[in-house]
């Protein structure tokens, strides 16, 4: 919104900007789940320069880019060397609420909190303390606890938080994928066949 704003205002403040931007370039990234979402991600990690781990309990594929992946069990661990800590495992009994006040503080000063699963594996309260004092410099949050995101949250109006309304996958491709992934499974269920793309919703996988 503010760039937003400083463009319709015309104005080129170059060093507004100095020293505020972060360079991802050998920084150790964290991928929270490494399904779907979590391989896509790490893909576009490629090229820049980054140590990547993921925390996954029984991973399809692990992409080489990845240094490690582990169970939920070293999560500890991955917030604690996690410069950048990416959220894309799906809510469980084991997920929701993982990121707690505890574990957001292990992370590094400095460090950056994206979420784009689900919003209920983050405490956001403690999030939005931990981006007060700074020692989390800010966060990308796609999908939050309750969505819309209440008018009282505390994430709202912070200092280098970008929040967007679940809405970074919607692109044309996206429902065009849906349409075609709907139409062959309901030729799949009409030739009782097995379908793809099921989930259990208990295990998330």
């Amino acid at each position: 919104m503010k760039l937003s704003k400083i463009n319709k205002k015309k104005i080129w403040d170059t060093e507004k900007y100095s020293s505020r931007i972060t360079e991802i370039s050998k920084k150790t990234v964290g991928i929270y789940g490494l399904g779907a979402i979590g391989r896509e991600v790490s893909k576009r990690l490629i090229g820049f320069n980054t140590k990547n781990y993921a925390i996954d309990p029984s991973p399809n594929f692990i992409p080489e880019n990845i240094e490690e992946c582990w169970g939920q069990e070293k999560l500890d661990y991955l917030c604690k060397i996690s410069n950048f800590l990416i959220v894309c495992a799906p809510v469980t009994g084991e997920t929701r609420n993982s990121l707690d006040r505890n574990r957001l503080s292990m992370m590094p000063k400095g460090s950056y909190v994206i979420i784009i699963s689900r919003g209920e594996i983050v405490d956001e309260i403690a999030l939005a303390d931990l981006i007060k004092t700074s020692h989390i410099y800010g966060a990308s949050i796609d999908a939050t606890a309750v969505e819309p995101l209440p008018r009282k949250s505390p994430l709202w109006g912070l200092r280098n938080v970008i929040i967007t309304p679940h809405s970074s996958a919607l692109t044309p491709e996206l429902y065009q994928m849906r349409r075609k992934i709907f139409a062959s499974n309901l030729e799949k269920f009409l030739s009782n066949k097995s379908l793809e793309y099921v989930c259990d919703k208990i295990t998330g996988m």
